[in-house]
């Protein structure tokens, strides 16, 4: 399977401030950009966007981005998820949740950290997790605002049509007070 993406940006609001990007089968990028981005978050997947096929370190990565996001005058959060050989590694900041659904139990990944990108040192969390199958990963921003109950359930329902899954959970949401973006891989 490969990883699908959804957005929906916030109601009356211009702009989605929320990026993201999919590829190679392997590799989930999302972006939150924090208070009034402008679009800084955009412009740095279009960043991850030319780094391919050959693709930066997570590490260097980070450095990049918190580079181009300072020079924007902006904050993001950053979620940078890979997945090989039945392992998923990555990191994030800010406040994007990561969940591994795994026998229908919901497992948060990562925790929240502060500053985000776009300081002078944005705090960084690592994740690595053996994944087995028929877990489903889910990275999102923190306008995915779906209870435990809600977001296990949904997956349950349309566990049978891994590419639409990102576009039911959205639709799940009923309230968007935010820019959300959901990106979904069924293993």
């Amino acid at each position: 399977m490969r990883f699908v993406g959804a957005t929906r940006k916030q109601v009356g609001k211009d702009i989605n401030d929320d990026a993201f990007a999919v590829f190679d089968g392997m590799f989930a990028f999302l972006m939150d950009g924090a208070g009034d981005a402008r679009g800084a978050a955009h412009k740095c997947i279009d960043t991850i966007k030319s780094y391919q096929p050959q693709m930066p370190s997570f590490n260097q990565l980070v450095t990049l981005l918190n580079m181009t996001i300072i020079g924007y005058g902006a904050e993001s959060t950053l979620l940078a998820i890979k997945v090989e050989n039945n392992f998923l590694s990555g990191v994030s900041c800010g406040d994007s949740p990561l969940y591994v659904i795994r026998d229908g139990q919901l497992l948060r990944l990562n925790k929240n950290t502060k500053p985000r990108l776009g300081t002078s040192r944005p705090e960084i969390y690592q994740i690595a997790l053996s994944l087995k199958r028929h877990d489903v990963i889910i990275a999102a921003s923190d306008g995915f605002v779906l209870d435990g109950d809600k977001l296990v359930g949904t997956v349950g329902q349309h566990i049978s049509n891994p590419g639409e899954l990102s576009e039911a959970l959205l639709e799940a949401q009923t309230y968007c007070g935010d820019d959300v973006t959901v990106i979904t891989r069924v293993i």
